[in-house]
């Protein structure tokens, strides 16, 4: 949710979903411009398996 006053509304929990807004997109794509080895560190963080180490 974008606006932090509708926060309570949907409260997060553990294993809950969350929306990606536009914004995050945008400053992600942003620092990967300007750094393209930013992509790697991006992909492992964000990718299927993300930080675990199995």
């Amino acid at each position: 949710m974008s606006d932090d006053g509708n926060r309570l509304l949907a409260p997060a929990r553990e294993g809950a979903d969350f929306i990606v807004s536009g914004r995050l997109i945008s400053l992600l794509m942003t620092q990967i411009s300007e750094s393209s080895y930013l992509a790697d560190v991006f992909e492992e963080l964000f990718g299927r398996t993300g930080t675990s180490s199995t």
